[in-house]
């Protein structure tokens, strides 16, 4: 695998971003069991903005990692990234401005989302050699779990449970994101040893 400063910077966006989603779904979860009261929309609003920043810069590298997923892999990533970024714009709207944006917006952005999730955790079972399969699958699930939900009226339990996906959508993303810095530094690493016989073999 070729590799380039990219997917060091990647893998650290996306892991920084699925820590971020597990604290997020943690104190979700608590606050549902009246632990805890949530924070206000606005002041989580830039925390959410800085997490879909990083999702979005980040998220290339694990079809640069998984490269054999091809074509669908990045039909997969792009879609992830469309729901990503109409989220982003969504957030930042209501934190910024007083414009209602139209209710089709997050529902767009979450059947992106879903569609998306769904490629890239089948191509991961199917073909993923840096990435575990249990990443494929709560990918997946978390993505189905989080659109199915937010069709539903909200209730404190459908609150618990869509928590508790959060943050396996959460731990999902920091395995990718592990396993893409994994990549990065073993192809270092062969590089090194490469470069490392060929100078060896001069006279």
């Amino acid at each position: 695998m070729r590799v380039t400063g990219y997917h060091q910077f990647g893998g650290w966006a996306l892991l920084i971003n699925g820590v971020g989603t597990v604290l997020l779904g943690l104190l979700g979860l608590l606050s549902y069991l009246y632990v805890l009261s949530y924070p206000a929309a606005d002041t989580l609003a830039p925390y959410q903005l800085v997490g879909l920043a990083l999702f979005i810069l980040g998220l290339p590298v694990i079809q640069l990692t998984q490269t054999r997923a091809g074509r669908l892999g990045w039909l997969g990533i792009g879609l992830m990234e469309l729901g990503a970024v109409m989220a982003l714009v969504y957030i930042l709207l209501s934190w910024l401005t007083s414009v209602d944006t139209p209710s089709f917006v997050p529902f767009t952005s979450a059947l992106a989302g879903l569609i998306g999730d769904l490629l890239v955790g089948y191509l991961t079972v199917r073909v993923g050699v840096f990435f575990p399969k249990w990443a494929g699958w709560s990918l997946a699930a978390a993505g189905l779990i989080n659109f199915t939900l937010g069709l539903t009226p909200p209730s404190n339990i459908l609150g618990i449970v869509a928590s508790l996906f959060a943050m396996l959508g959460g731990l999902a993303i920091v395995a990718y994101a592990v396993g893409a810095l994994s990549a990065y530094h073993a192809a270092r690493w062969l590089n090194a040893q490469r470069s490392a016989g060929v100078r060896g073999m001069r006279p």
